[in-house]
Order: structure tokens, then C-alpha cells, then sequence
């Protein structure tokens, strides 16, 4: 993924390798689009902000979105090298990441 300025915003940019016709086939597709059109309409400090997502010119996808300085769960997990992480710091993620789901669920209704 790589970043760039945006109007006086920096943001991330992810693209998606153009898909096989198994996927449109099954429909992982039409889902990967519409998951990424429902998260743009959230707004979460938990939630990173969708700027924008289009089909490329190779019929690959793109999506531009809010590009948030700092590590990743998967980072902390590298660095722990196979040892649990400290019960606090699971226990703040895991309250993050229900906070963002619960928003996200109720935003549906």
C-alpha cells in the first residue's frame, strides 16, 4: 500500500489485483464492492475514512482512503515473536475493534 497527498490529506492507497472470473463467478466481486461502499459512509475515529473507489484501466479495484500514521496489530504481533501480548494492550484493541463493529453494525438501521 502506498500513500499520497490528497488535497491537504495524506492517503493511502490499496489496489486490488484485477479478478478472475471465479471471483466474479462466486461474487467476491459485487461483495468486495459493496463492503467498501457501506464502510464510506461511516464515520468512526476507529474507522478509517474511504475517499474514493474506482475500477482501474486493467479492471483491477482501487480504493483511496485515510491513511493513519502508526503500527499495526500484525506489527505488535511480529514484535511479541510468538508471546502473547500484554493482557492490557489485547484488551484496548479488542474494545477498539468492538467499538468500530458496534458502530458499524448500527449504522445500518
Amino acid at each position: 500500500m502506498s500513500s499520497v497527498e490528497v488535497s491537504a490529506r495524506r492517503a493511502a492507497i490499496e489496489a486490488k489485483a484485477a479478478c478472475f472470473a471465479y471471483d466474479v463467478a462466486t461474487g467476491m466481486v459485487a461483495m468486495f464492492l459493496n463492503e467498501a461502499r457501506i464502510a464510506a459512509t461511516l464515520a468512526h475515529p476507529n474507522i478509517v475514512h474511504i475517499y474514493d473507489l474506482f475500477e482501474d484501466d486493467d479492471g483491477g479495484f482501487v480504493i483511496a482512503m485515510e491513511y493513519v500514521r502508526g503500527g499495526t496489530v500484525l506489527g505488535l504481533l511480529k514484535a511479541a515473536r510468538g508471546a502473547p501480548l500484554p493482557y492490557a494492550s489485547a484488551i484496548r484493541i479488542t474494545a477498539l475493534v468492538c467499538d468500530a463493529l458496534h458502530h458499524a453494525y448500527h449504522a445500518r438501521d
